[in-house]
């Protein structure tokens, strides 16, 4: 994933939905994208939990309930794609919306992030 700047990025109306406590995972490998978002979210008033693997974040996943998960296509080990199949596998965990941020922008990668049940997916807008 690329790195993101936190003046980019606005939020003008919070998730709502039944799991809304607030709570976002940001799932990515690289610290400097771990940092830009968290400090922006909390910023907005969101409480961010953050792992660094597709692991991490299902051990996580059973532990504290989120809002939201982003996540992370390219990393180490279980890949986002991997890690978003465990999580829409699981009855307690399937319902979380999540949101792919990566840089992959091919619409292959696309596609197959919203066939595995993504609500969206967010690319840099270049091509990897």
């Amino acid at each position: 994933m690329t790195a993101f700047s936190s003046n980019s990025i606005t939020f003008n109306n919070p998730v709502t939905n039944v799991f809304d406590n607030g709570i976002i995972l940001i799932v990515d490998d690289v610290p400097n994208n771990l940092k830009v978002l968290s400090e922006t979210l909390a910023n907005t008033g969101f409480e961010v939990a953050i792992a660094t693997s597709g692991e991490s974040a299902l051990q996580q996943l059973e532990h504290t309930p989120v809002s939201l998960i982003l996540l992370d296509v390219m990393m180490p080990g279980m890949n986002g794609f991997e890690t978003c199949q465990h999580i829409k596998a699981n009855l307690k965990t399937q319902n979380i919306p999540i949101i792919f941020i990566t840089a992959l922008s091919e619409a292959v990668n696309k596609v197959t992030g919203f066939e595995l049940g993504a609500i969206d997916y967010i690319t840099n807008g270049k091509k990897s």
